[in-house]
């Protein structure tokens, strides 16, 4: 009889160890990224830094998989299988609970500095040919309205691609978050000795800090992503981490 008992307990304790391996197997987040070096990369990403420290305060373990930049959007909005998407704007609906904004990114114009162009605003882009990130004509509507006066205007995922296309002058503009491009433009230097890349660049700020969020598809998990946004603690250590950033983007250019 006592065999019996202890091998029923056996059974129980074994399968009760396995659901909960499972269990917590199934808790870990399957989080869409983008594939931008500076906002995701283990040393160099902005965004992935910010959201490692308040992941962390939410003891919630996750995998990123990383898309190019406009592909996450629809990706999250079609397919189940995953959990959350960073790097959305404020302005944009998708399916799901849309946190609290985590970071600010400050899209500008960058130009050759011996171009000499003087830029403050969009009108001042007229017959200028410009490039931009996905999307970007449909997150700024000033953007979109000047367009019809670019001498030419193209979007491209590659981030790299842009600094190379402004290196190169085949165009005269970037449309973009100036800690991106300074990124880029790094990276360039360092891996070709050639002196064209090393034309000294201008970055204005022409546009409001654009807010953004992330998308969860369960609301007790924005609600607890935003809990831990909101400690004075986690906003003084993420303004840290961004001011950080910013300094170097100011060094290299």
């Amino acid at each position: 009889m006592m065999k019996t008992i202890l091998f029923i307990l056996t059974c129980i304790i074994s399968f009760s160890s396995n659901l909960l391996a499972k269990t917590n197997k199934q808790s870990k987040l399957k989080i869409i990224g983008v594939s931008i070096e500076s906002v995701f990369g283990e040393d160099t990403g902005l965004e992935e830094r910010l959201l490692k420290r308040v992941f962390k305060c939410m003891d919630q373990p996750y995998e990123l998989v990383i898309v190019p930049f406009g592909r996450h959007f629809s990706l999250f909005n079609n397919n189940d299988d995953f959990d959350a998407v960073a790097t959305v704007p404020s302005s944009m609906e998708l399916k799901g609970f849309r946190s609290q904004s985590h970071i600010n990114y400050y899209n500008g114009i960058t130009t050759l500095k011996a171009k000499n162009h003087k830029i403050k605003n969009f009108e001042d882009l007229a017959g200028l040919k410009l490039i931009s990130f996905v999307g970007a004509k449909e997150i700024f509507p000033k953007l979109k309205a000047i367009i019809p006066k670019l001498k030419s205007y193209k979007e491209m995922a590659n981030q790299r691609s842009h600094s190379l296309s402004l290196y190169n002058e085949r165009v005269d503009a970037i449309f973009s978050d100036g800690y991106i491009v300074s990124r880029y433009n790094s990276i360039i230097k360092i891996e070709s000795k050639d002196e064209i890349y090393r034309k000294p660049v201008v970055f204005n700020l022409i546009s409001e800090p654009t807010a953004f969020t992330v998308y969860f598809r369960e609301s007790s998990k924005r609600d607890l992503f935003n809990k831990c946004l909101n400690k004075p603690s986690m906003q003084k250590t993420l303004d840290s981490i961004s001011n950080e950033y910013r300094i170097n983007q100011m060094i290299n250019n």
